[in-house]
Parts: structure tokens; C-alpha cells; sequence
């Protein structure tokens, strides 16, 4: 039985959630990063850049169609 209090998703699925979550949240915040970098790279820019920033979001499952219901 799946614990709906975990999900297991491919990092890019969990990157474009955290994404549709942060849409037109903290537009004051921005990165500065080399065009070519990596992915570590790139996620450690966006971590500094948040500094205390935190806020929840609702993890959805992977392909329920849900988050474009909920939008």
C-alpha cells in the first residue's frame, strides 16, 4: 500500500512542481550563473538565492492530470 504522505518522482518531475509552485511568488529574487554550468551548479545558485525563503507546496503525483485541474 503507497504512503500518501510520500512520493517517489524523477528529480525533473519535482523541479517542474517546485517550479508551477513558485510562478509570480518572489519576482524581487534572481540568479546570476555562467550559460554553461551544471545542474549541481545551478540548483546551489537557487538554494543561495532563496536565502530564508521557504514556503509549502503540495507534491502531486506523477501524471494525474491533478495540477492542471488545480489550476
Amino acid at each position: 500500500m503507497d504512503n500518501p504522505e510520500i512520493r517517489t518522482l524523477h528529480p525533473r518531475d519535482v523541479l517542474r512542481q517546485l517550479a508551477d509552485s513558485m510562478n509570480c511568488k518572489h519576482n524581487e529574487l534572481s540568479v546570476t550563473i555562467p550559460v554553461h554550468t551544471t545542474w549541481r551548479s545551478a540548483i546551489q545558485a537557487v538554494e543561495a538565492a532563496l536565502g530564508d525563503v521557504d514556503e509549502d507546496f503540495l507534491l502531486m503525483p506523477r501524471g494525474t492530470g491533478n495540477r492542471r485541474a488545480m489550476q
